[in-house]
């Protein structure tokens, strides 16, 4: 399995190449005041306007920093409706693509009902690193708040 690996706070984490569409330097985000936490603002892409979350500020912590790994990867988000609509998600410290000859990832016994998009690890030979679900990382009311013309 390939996997990108990048830090969520002071821990690994990881997400299935299969799930990126796209990486992307860090770009300049029309942002809005008034936004829930962890909404990083709106992205420009070829003409589309796409919505961009923060996964370290989602996660409780700070905004992620600009610096020289910080990226977004384009992602298809799930719906409710069954559809996939691109979803960008801001992560810092990229560390690169894996090939892993792990199993699937397991539950991490820790029930985190604010982030179900947390609640499993992947057993690597450098330690357990968070797995990244990204079609549980919205709520239904945030994702009816970014994607408001599927609704």
């Amino acid at each position: 399995m390939q996997i990108l690996v990048f830090q969520l706070a002071d821990a690994a984490a990881a997400l299935p190449t299969t799930a990126i569409r796209q990486v992307l330097p860090f770009l300049q985000l029309t942002r809005f005041p008034a936004a829930p936490p962890g909404v990083a603002g709106l992205m420009n892409l070829h003409g589309a306007a796409i919505p961009v979350v923060d996964i370290t500020a989602m996660s409780g912590g700070p905004a992620a920093q600009a610096r020289q790994d910080t990226r977004i990867l384009l992602v298809d988000h799930a719906l409710p409706d069954g559809t996939r609509r691109p979803l960008g998600l801001v992560v810092e410290g990229v560390a690169g693509v894996r090939r892993i000859s792990a199993a699937t990832p397991r539950p991490a016994g820790i029930r985190l009902p604010d982030y179900p998009w947390l609640g499993e690890v992947l057993e690597t030979p450098e330690g357990l690193w968070l797995w990244l679900d990204q079609d549980r990382l919205l709520s239904p009311a945030l994702a009816a708040l970014l994607f408001q013309e599927a609704a």
